[in-house]
């Protein structure tokens, strides 16, 4: 019987950190963004359907750190990597898209929506990432 209650405890607590972590994604800003993203793209929502909304199984990583600028004021940075299913009245959809977290805001650098058979590139802006890489190309250019 104490086998069946550790059991027991042991998938509550696997249920209680999963359900923990896909609230924190499903509330995160660089997810708010990214279906802002969706939702103002015409094509894509005659495609999907409205109301869209957050299927199940979000996947992905988020991260947020402190940083500071050039003249030592903090700034809020981050970079995001998700796949979404997304799930309208039409059909349903997987969103991948990638962020990066600049002055406080999520801004989508890549982004490609598969929704049944179709897959649409949204956005395909392969800057270079990283402060380093930022200022080797500004100074070679």
């Amino acid at each position: 019987m104490l086998v069946f209650w550790l059991v027991v405890a042991g998938c509550l607590l696997v249920w209680a950190i999963w359900f923990f972590v896909d609230t924190l994604m499903r509330n995160s800003g660089a997810t708010k963004a990214a279906l802002k993203l969706v939702e103002g793209n015409i094509e894509v929502m005659n495609l999907l359907g409205d109301p869209l909304k957050i299927g199940f199984w979000i996947s992905g990583s988020v991260t947020e750190h402190l940083g500071f600028s050039a003249f030592l004021a903090p700034r809020w940075r981050g970079s995001a990597s998700l796949s979404l299913p997304l799930e309208g009245s039409r059909a349903e959809g997987r969103l991948k898209v990638k962020l990066e977290k600049r002055n406080g805001i999520w801004q989508p650098y890549f982004a490609r929506i598969q929704i049944g058979e179709k897959s649409m590139l949204l956005i395909d802006d392969e800057r270079p990432k990283g402060w380093l890489k930022r200022l080797l190309t500004r100074s070679t250019s």
